[in-house]
This record gives C-alpha cells, structure tokens and sequence, in this order.
C-alpha cells in the first residue's frame, strides 16, 4: 500500500472518530492539517490573525459536517483546503 493510500486511510478513520464525537480525533486531524491550512490562508489572506480564524472556522466545520465529506469526491486534505479556500474568498 503507497504512503498515500496509507494516510488516506488514516485521515478516514479520524473523520470516523470525529463523527462519532471524538474530540482527540480532531486534533489529530488538526496536527496533521493545520500548518499547512494555516499557511495557505496567510498567502491568500496575507494577515496571520485572519487566517488563525479561518483555520478555526474551517475546523469546527470539520466536526460539524464530517458526516458530510464524499470520499469519492476528493482527499480528506483537498476537502479541508477547499473549505478553507471558500472561507477566505
């Protein structure tokens, strides 16, 4: 199985657990995520404090709505950049 067939699991998993009221799962969504969503905001938003918020926002969204993500349509990461994208624009 290739890295990302691995992680692509993993990530699916942690959405399993957040569903299921796992706030654990959703910092283990956010340590893996959150730097990389972060420093996407910045360059879109070029302000560190709004960008803080949109990661916020677009984790909350995440444990609200993890029920919601499609799998056949993208990665769990092009989800919560998409999420993130929509939130800055």
């Amino acid at each position: 199985m290739s890295l990302a067939a691995t992680r692509h699991d993993e990530d699916l998993a942690l959405l399993q657990l957040i569903m299921e009221g796992d706030e654990n799962a959703l910092a283990g969504l956010y340590d893996r995520y959150g730097e990389m969503l972060h420093s996407f905001a910045v360059k879109m938003l070029r302000s560190v404090e709004e960008a803080e918020q949109i990661v916020e926002e677009v984790f909350l969204q995440a444990w609200n709505k993890a029920s919601t993500y499609e799998n056949a349509r993208s990665t769990v990461y092009t989800w919560l950049i998409t999420m993130t994208r929509n939130r800055a624009i």
